[in-house]
């Protein structure tokens, strides 16, 4: 059964421009949306400044030379329309991703003629490259005040069990790999932070780091390189090359167990397997499909058959990154089915494995994911993280051109993907909070 790349919206044809030899533009023409996105994304290798680097968007936010607090950045904010300017702290495989990124309202749509664009940039520009300081230090008062809420949010992640969960599950099953490093940083680490030493790991930044500009919108090109050379011109470092992702094909060993107990109110099962494919691959097509039958589309196997039909758990889905090719599946239970869901699960990947599904279910699922592609061309802020996500590894394919790839995927291969998964480790979290009595199996 052939199924076609449906589309209402035009293609949107990205364009690569090195700015200078540390800034690259990644510009995504997009004149049919009323609303325009720009993110600034520094890239750094995971590491031993990653906690330091993930504190650093928050203090650089609080204000600047321009905009000297808190108050002043959100009256410039609504002088421009309500625009949005967001500190952002993430991850792509195992790299750091640092910056900010800014929401706001097409030039067209201002009716009192508004330069939009043009004050977004020099907000952003004024936070990244004007930061408030005390002497030669960033301001130790909006340091320490940071340095507070980011140890209280990481300090809260206990506080829910999926998230800490996963976070726990990939530095157990990463042990030894940079990708073990928590993106957002770890409290001791962010609580030892001085003004002095974030202060150079700023300028170090600005000196060393590449910086991935991406713009979503209507503006013309030449308008908007004129006015990001203006803005962003001083950086002009040739940055260091960034160490690749180490991809490890195939889970060595035998399979790892750990367990850990916390007053959560429920149990927590993550199976980690390694996927054996990454975003490049000649065969990442097949596994994003095994992807969507696994856990994404809406006739997705651990939904229908773990969850709703045998009522196994709460809850169970799965997580992929496809720079480090990683599988987690996540289950939040009961204790008592702990060995009942694990097993579920097993079940379904060698269903998968095997040809175990009928094609109407192999063609709803190919059906959905083709079809959620093209989507992306309709939100500025999707297509901008869908090139982000490719554009360091040299890609610049468009969602409709991975939707094509999806088209041609046959059983066959969604069948080798799941065979190629290799399970890892299994990470448990139970709740300490219940007694024996209720829990009568240990695991």
């Amino acid at each position: 059964m052939s199924i076609s790349v449906s589309a209402s919206l035009p293609e949107v044809v990205p364009k690569e421009v090195r700015l200078t030899p540390q800034v690259r533009l990644c510009y995504l023409p997009m004149e049919h949306c009323k609303g325009n996105y720009l993110s600034l994304r520094f890239l750094l290798p995971l590491g031993e400044m990653t906690s330091t680097y993930a504190l650093l968007p928050y203090v650089l936010s609080r204000g600047s030379t321009d905009y000297p607090d808190i108050d002043a950045i959100d009256r410039a904010a609504d002088l421009l329309y309500g625009a949005e300017i967001t500190p952002m702290v993430g991850s792509e495989g195992e790299w750091q991703v640092i910056g900010f990124s800014a929401s706001f309202l097409a030039d067209r749509m201002a009716p009192d003629g508004c330069k939009i664009l043009e004050g977004v940039l020099h907000l952003l520009s004024s936070l990244l490259i004007s930061p408030c300081k005390e002497g030669s230090t960033l301001l130790p008062e909006y340091v320490e005040s940071e340095k507070g809420k980011l140890c209280d949010r990481l300090r809260a992640l206990k506080d829910n069990p999926d998230l800490y969960a996963i976070k726990r599950s990939e530095e157990l099953m990463c042990a030894g790999e940079p990708y073990a490093r928590y993106e957002r940083g770890e409290e001791s680490e962010v609580a030892s932070v001085t003004p002095e030493v974030l202060t150079g790991a700023w300028q170090t930044l600005l000196h060393t780091a590449p910086l991935c500009i991406t713009y979503a919108g209507d503006s013309p090109m030449d308008r908007l390189l004129q006015l990001l050379s203006s803005h962003f011109g001083s950086l002009t470092t040739p940055p260091a090359p960034l160490p690749p992702t180490g991809v490890v094909r195939q889970a060595k060993g035998e399979l790892r167990r750990y367990t850990e107990k916390l007053p959560t109110g429920q149990c927590q099962l993550i199976i980690g397997l390694r996927s054996g494919s990454v975003i490049g691959d000649e065969d990442h097509a097949a596994f994003s499909l095994l992807y969507a039958m696994l856990s994404s589309a809406p006739t997705a196997r651990l939904f229908t058959k773990v969850r709703e039909e045998r009522s196994l758990c709460y809850g169970c889905s799965a997580l992929s990154d496809s720079h480090k090719g990683i599988l987690l599946i996540t289950c939040g239970l009961r204790r008592e089915r702990l060995q009942e869901a694990e097993d579920a699960i097993f079940d379904q990947l060698s269903a998968l494995a095997e040809g175990d599904f009928t094609d109407e279910e192999f063609e709803s699922a190919k059906r959905w994911l083709m079809g959620r592609y093209p989507i992306l061309e309709d939100s500025p802020i999707a297509l901008a993280g869908w090139y982000f996500s490719r554009s360091p590894l040299g890609i610049a394919e468009s969602p409709r051109v991975e939707a094509e790839r999806i088209s041609r995927v046959t059983r066959e291969e969604v069948m080798q993907a799941a065979g190629r998964l290799s399970p890892d480790a299994i990470y448990t979290l139970l709740d300490r909070s219940r007694t024996r009595k209720e829990a009568p199996h240990e695991y």
